[in-house]
């Protein structure tokens, strides 16, 4: 299990939302080769978190806004 209280945080809101016990992949984003973000994926759900953002965004099978999650300070700069 990932010990990284950032990830602890994504996948502590993957299961309130009832995706239940799904594993969560994590994916870097990339633009021109670039890190600009992870996107973490929990069975048909997703969420975005990119560094200049304080929150982690959550969303359903559709892709509907299903969360935010503020972060704090520490756990932002643990995430990169």
């Amino acid at each position: 299990m990932e010990t990284n209280p950032f990830f602890q945080i994504v996948a502590a809101t993957f299961a309130e939302l009832g995706v239940g016990d799904a594993v969560v992949s994590r994916t870097l984003l990339l633009k021109d080769r670039h890190f600009v973000g992870y996107c973490f994926r929990c069975g048909d759900f997703h969420a975005i978190w990119k560094p200049d953002d304080t929150e982690v965004r959550f969303f359903g099978a559709g892709g509907q806004l299903l969360r935010a999650v503020s972060l704090p300070n520490q756990e932002k700069r643990n995430a990169a």
